[in-house]
């Protein structure tokens, strides 16, 4: 029997040396879910009334484009709260922008005194990939 070893009944046992258990690695930081950008899809259907006018579209007071009749424009926006309008601003909406969602906003020509004006409407985002999509074709 060596020294180092203890009887427990008929068994002979010697300590196992062990081994330092490894630190603990610090796992990687995953990118962070509110690091994805929404989408925001303006939109115009085509109609007669009001085709000749081409109405700017704004996000946070920068004006991102301007939308002919039966046109669209596509953004990234980073979540967080914007306002979107175009050219008739009592129309806007403040959205709070959450991390991967789509949102579509229709553009419609709004009759005016002397000329006509974009107005904006958040659209459910089911009726807004249909009127998207008849738009594009």
């Amino acid at each position: 029997m060596n020294t180092d070893e203890t009887i427990f009944g008929n068994l002979a046992c010697r300590p196992v040396a062990q081994t330092p258990a490894a630190p603990a690695q610090p796992t990687p930081a995953a990118a962070s879910d509110s690091d994805t950008p929404a989408t925001i899809y303006f939109y115009r259907a085509k109609r007669f009334q009001g085709s000749a006018l081409k109405p700017s579209v704004f996000i946070d007071d920068a004006p991102v484009g301007n939308l002919h009749n039966g046109d669209s424009l596509r953004f990234s926006l980073k979540p967080g709260k914007h306002r979107v309008y175009s050219t008739d601003k009592s129309t806007g909406i403040d959205l709070e922008v959450k991390p991967g969602e789509t949102y579509y906003v229709r553009v419609d020509i709004l009759v005016g005194f002397w000329k006509g004006h974009g107005g904006v409407t958040l659209v459910d985002p089911q009726q807004g990939k249909y009127e998207l999509g008849q738009v594009t074709h």
